[in-house]
């Protein structure tokens, strides 16, 4: 109800809009609705890219979570792109020892262990 009335009253590229939409995209994922959270999750990634630019820790947020997402659901691929660009986003703008860098970079190895390319993820 929140993301919809934010909707109504403010402009769907609202920050208030963006966090709701990426906040809604998050539970749906706990739940287990990761159909239904992949479509917000993507939402959000434009508008926040769009209004905050590519480099800002909450497009980078959306970016590591719709990495999640895709790995979970078995998308390997795309989630590795996700999560390199979203480790790559936070080296640059946050620093390499940065908490919000190291989990990306866990995501990361955590893929690459699932995927069989143990060696990258050392």
């Amino acid at each position: 109800r929140a993301l919809t009335g934010r909707e109504e009253v403010l402009d769907p590229c609202h920050l208030d809009t963006l966090e709701s939409l990426h906040n809604l995209a998050a539970l749906l994922m706990a739940m287990g609705r990761n159909r239904e959270a992949k479509p917000l999750f993507e939402r959000a990634l434009r508008g926040r890219r769009d209004v905050l630019g590519p480099g800002h820790a909450k497009t980078l947020q959306t970016l590591n979570n719709l990495g999640n997402l895709l790995q979970v659901q078995g998308r390997y691929r795309e989630a590795e792109l996700m999560h390199r660009r979203a480790l790559d986003g936070r080296e640059a703008t946050l620093g390499p020892a940065h908490p919000d860098t190291l989990g990306s970079l866990n995501n990361l190895a955590v893929l690459m262990v699932t995927m069989g390319r143990h060696d990258e993820a050392v």
